[in-house]
């Protein structure tokens, strides 16, 4: 877990105490000349401006006298110069003359002398002098309630203060009522368009920020960075203010790419307005190298960190907060470049100067314990390690409680130091308190991320859960009891594994539920629709600024919608394991398979794979050890079935991968054997690489399969079976799509047949399809036309209504119409091209082809782009001519399906090759088509693992649903067997048949 060393903008308000009653041109001359050289100081010209200070200080003694408001004015003002080169002790000199001034001529209970006093109370704070600055605060609060009223903005200012102050004291709950009512009053006083109001606003977000709740902080952000971009410009200081706390919040929630956008765009405001040498540009260099850290560009951190340093000890010294950030991150740095003896030195070092300038009861302090103790922790020195872990935590659990971000890290050092030892019941309570705090923020940021900021906060907090399976596989191998933290996983399992897939599809299909909400979900779509049509653009003519645009209206909206569908929270509620058991019977089992990098008792990059089984009889799960990664990637890569691609027209365009299924067994599914006596039927959720897999298809020794011993049920998560309710489909029509000339101009979209009109399609030409026109192209594949005719008549023949979609028909316009929830088909099979596109990698970009669709998506970030399918036209826009306006291109992407709403289809079959496969991300599985069809509401999806020949792919559909229709004719009711077992039984009729594994076992069936 990472601790955010990085700088937060803060404001302490001080407002300048005022005009003498004097008039005199002279006064406002030399109050003119504090202005500018109040300003002088704020760009960094302190030269300049302490020329003009001294000017203002000899004037006002020769002309005014040292009794005068001006020279009490000019003696604040020279006290802030030096407050903003850190010279304290010379800044509180000029503020303690200043201070006597106002009392002497205004008394102690006028507004001036309150002004004044507050300005010492300014220094004192960031001196971290908050003994001093206390009671100061308090006395200038109760004196401006009763010279100006609560509802005077100096009155608001001193609230805000003393907000800021007992935050630093991690007293938060006083600082949140003193911070709400700052906001409120300026907000009233001032509007919501000053840049004071701005500022508090800041104010307040940080202090949400640092109390982990992001889902307050971030609109608050967002308004701050509103209201500067508006009235201050995009080039003003305040305005890197705002992008620099949005980068840091964004870099906590694990959106990194984000967060670097607005840490250079602040860099760059800071470098222009205050040059290289000023605090606020070593800060923002230090939050750019914390973020590089996170990139593993360590030796780029490194620069940047050394630069910051120097200019911090230059412009603050060394007894400031931002010196302390700056030297805990070079630290880091050095740690991971493998210097501990500099990162030891460097962690000391600050830990004596933040307890210089906070004392021990502070957050900061108890940051600087951890950080510390984990560097003892990773060079095996934890008997060091213990004591300031233990002393962290006591301090945080007396000063802000065990709601503190920082108080899960203490729980995990501990845990880690006591499995070290082996203190099993101390490390079984502390992890269990640790994940259920993951969990619950995990919980509450469905109701403020959008799907793709969830996914990367889901990432983040779900690299927790590899501790726990480390220390599992570690006491598995000691013969080590770990029943409760075995239950610990399967529940991690069963809330991490899709969790934003789950969350993603309940807000999809919940959006109808309200005018309000289908009114926001209607606008959401709108501007995915601009940005499917941006992503598909060359790199030359992508609009990268609009795209960003797009991109923030669109997360807005999501987070809006998910604020405003009632009941979407509780459609997320967390599963146990225990409720899994229940629902199962005897001889059946549920395999959660799960993969994590070894990282205990020492980090390692062996990527791990493991089963957790529960059977009726078992009061705990049973964790089975199985293989590395890299065991399974070697038997994954062999191609022992070369000529296949060849002899056969295929539906896919990447080489064949065919498993070896004996030596799958052997690696995969042997280790579990022994515990699957009486077992007849088993649910399993994929992991990482094992989402390549048929379960079904692998062979057994005796050269059965698995399929034949087991009725094998493939979910997306186990959590499935606890709210697995027997679903009710509204009869609605089969929809079959096949025969497609991927060719055609795409006109016919405007004009195709409806279900009362079926007879003309079957007699189309497909002469002018029966050709291969370029390699780039996608050719006709004449097996998916015979499929879907053959299909077509299995339907009628059973009285179901169908309707069959072919040639210049089958378009990407036509399937879109049927996304509309309730309507949606029971039953929509698509047979055509099928594509995946791998994750790119920069440095194997091909140039010569930038302006084609195919590079677009090629090198796209987003994976769901890089899956899709291939509908009529589709030729056209895969070589780059561009679509006519208001016209689809032909071509599907998951990232458009993942839009529909088909929540009445019960079953989608994708006859096209590689339609499972996907980028596979963490505990989400696998981004592709697969994902997207589930996101839209799908039950059953039949999908490809790899290219299967036209003709062996055409037969086992037919067979399919031959199996699964029967010989019995009901309207009503579509299926006669189950959709699992007709299936599978389709399955093993091609295998009776002679058919290899390679012909058959390409296409997996997930529910």
């Amino acid at each position: 877990m990472k601790f955010f060393y990085t700088f937060l903008f803060i404001t302490t308000l001080s407002i300048a105490v005022g005009q003498q009653l004097n008039d005199s041109i002279a006064f406002k001359h030399l109050d003119s000349l504090l202005s500018v050289s109040k300003n002088l100081r704020e760009i960094g010209e302190l030269v300049k401006s302490l020329e003009l200070e001294r000017l203002v200080q000899r004037e006002a003694l020769e002309k005014f006298g040292r009794n005068s408001t001006i020279y009490g004015n000019s003696c604040i003002s020279m006290g802030k110069w030096h407050l903003a080169k850190s010279e304290y002790l010379e800044a509180e000199k000029y503020y303690f003359e200043a201070i006597a001034i106002f009392k002497k001529v205004y008394g102690v209970e006028h507004n001036l002398y309150a002004k004044a006093l507050n300005n010492l109370g300014v220094l004192y704070y960031w001196m971290g002098n908050f003994e001093k600055c206390e009671p100061i605060y308090l006395q200038v609060r109760d004196l401006q309630e009763k010279a100006v009223g609560r509802s005077h903005i100096d009155f608001a200012v001193s609230l805000n203060n003393l907000a800021l102050l007992y935050k630093e004291l991690g007293r938060y709950d006083k600082a949140e009522p003193f911070y709400k009512e700052s906001y409120e009053l300026i907000k009233k006083i001032l509007g919501e368009n000053h840049p004071q109001y701005a500022r508090s606003v800041t104010n307040l977000g940080v202090f949400y920020f640092i109390i982990g709740d992001y889902e307050k902080a971030e609109p608050l952000y967002l308004e701050s960075k509103r209201v500067r971009e508006q009235y201050l410009g995009k080039k003003h200081p305040d305005y890197g203010v705002s992008l620099t706390n949005l980068g840091t919040l964004y870099s906590a929630m694990g959106n990194l790419t984000k967060a670097e956008r607005f840490y250079l765009e602040a860099t760059q405001i800071f470098e222009m307005v205050f040059g290289k040498n000023h605090s606020r540009y070593a800060q923002s260099l230090y939050n750019l190298a914390s973020l590089y850290n996170d990139f593993k560009k360590d030796s780029q951190a490194l620069i940047l960190l050394l630069e910051a340093r120097t200019i911090l000890l230059t412009a603050l010294g060394t007894k400031h907060p931002d010196y302390v950030n700056c030297i805990h991150l070079l630290a880091h740095a050095y740690k991971s470049l493998h210097n501990m003896q500099m990162a030891e030195q460097l962690h000391l070092e600050a830990l004596e100067i933040q307890k210089a300038i906070t004392g021990k009861e502070h957050t900061g302090y108890s940051k600087s314990l951890m950080s510390l103790a984990k560097l003892y922790m990773d060079t095996n020195r934890d008997s060091l390690a213990e004591p300031l872990i233990t002393e962290a935590q006591s301090i945080i659990r007396s000063v802000v409680g065990i709601d503190y971000s920082e108080y899960s890290t203490t729980l995990r050092y501990l845990a880690l130091f006591n499995e070290k030892n082996r203190k099993y019941k101390q490390v079984d309570l502390m992890m269990n308190e640790y994940l259920e705090l993951d969990f619950k923020k995990l919980s509450k940021s469905v109701h403020y991320l959008s799907s793709e900021e969830l996914n990367k906060y889901a990432e983040s907090v779900g690299k927790n859960s590899e501790t726990l399976l480390s220390f599992i596989y570690r006491r598995k191998t000691e013969n080590a009891n770990s029943d409760a933290l075995n239950k610990m996983a399967f529940n991690t399992a069963l809330f991490q594994k899709g969790f934003v897939l789950h969350a993603a599809s309940r807000l999809n299909l919940l959006s109808g539920e309200t005018n309000e909400s289908k009114e926001l979900n209607a606008t959401l779509q709108a501007y995915k629709r601009r940005l499917t049509k941006e992503y598909a653009k060359s790199n030359k003519d992508r609009n990268v600024d609009e795209i960003m645009e797009l991109e923030d209206k669109a997360n807005s909206i999501e987070k809006e919608l998910a604020q405003k569908i009632q009941g979407y929270s509780e459609a997320l509620s967390q599963v146990k394991w225990e409720a899994i058991k229940l629902k199962l019977l005897p001889g059946e089992a549920v395999l959660e398979f799960v993969n994590f990098r070894l990282s205990f008792p020492k980090k390692t990059d062996s990527l791990m794979y493991a089963v957790l089984l529960i059977r009726v009889e078992d009061s705990v799960p049973v964790f089975i050890p199985l293989f590395e990664e890299k065991q399974l990637s070697l038997i994954l890569n062999l191609f022992p079935v070369g000529t296949h691609s060849t002899l056969y027209a295929s539906r896919g365009a990447s080489p064949v991968i065919l498993h070896n299924h004996s030596s799958l067994y052997e690696l995969v599914w042997k280790p579990i054997d022994s515990f699957l006596m009486n077992i007849d039927k088993i649910y399993l959720t994929a992991s990482g690489m094992l989402h390549r897999l048929n379960f079904n298809a692998m062979e057994v020794v005796d050269g059965s399969t698995l399929g034949d011993r087991y009725k094998l049920v493939q979910l997306g998560s186990s959590r499935q079976l606890a709210h697995n309710k027997e679903a009710t489909w509204n009869q609605t029509s089969v929809v079959l799509f096949g025969g497609i000339n991927f060719d055609s101009n795409g006109e016919a979209e405007l004009d195709y047949p409806n279900a009362h009109n079926l007879q003309n399609l079957n007699h189309i030409s497909d002469t002018s399809m029966q050709k291969n026109i370029y390699t780039s192209n996608w050719n006709y594949l004449p097996g998916t036309d015979t499929e879907i005719r053959n299909i077509y008549k299995q339907f009628l023949k059973s009285k179901i209504p169908v309707i069959q979609y072919r040639d210049k028909y089958a378009t990407e316009a036509i399937l879109k119409k049927l996304g509309n929830g309730k309507d949606s088909p029971r039953v929509l099979h698509i047979a055509t091209h099928g594509y995946f596109l791998p994750e790119p990698k920069v440095d194997q970009m091909d140039t010569s082809i930038e302006n084609s669709y195919q590079t677009s998506i090629k090198y796209s970030k987003q994976p769901m782009l890089r899956s899709g399918l291939v509908f009529a036209g589709g030729n056209k826009a895969w070589q780059g001519v561009q679509t006519k306006d208001g016209q689809e291109d032909g071509i599907l992407t998951a990232y458009e399906i993942s839009q529909m709403n088909l929540s009445n289809t019960e079953l989608v079959v994708l006859s096209a090759c590689e339609t499972g496969l996907g980028d596979i991300q963490g505990n989400e599985g696998v981004y592709g088509l697969q994902r997207a069809f589930k996101i839209a509401g799908v039950k059953y999806l039949i999908m490809s693992l790899w290219q299967v020949p036209d003709t062996q792919t055409s037969l086992l559909m037919t067979t399919f649903y031959k199996m699964w229709l029967g010989s019995e004719t009901n309207a009503n009711d579509v299926k006669k067997n189950s959709i699992p077992d007709a299936f599978r039984a389709a399955q093993k009729e091609l295998r009776d048949l002679g058919l290899d594994p390679y012909q058959w076992a390409g296409f997996v069936l997930v529910e």
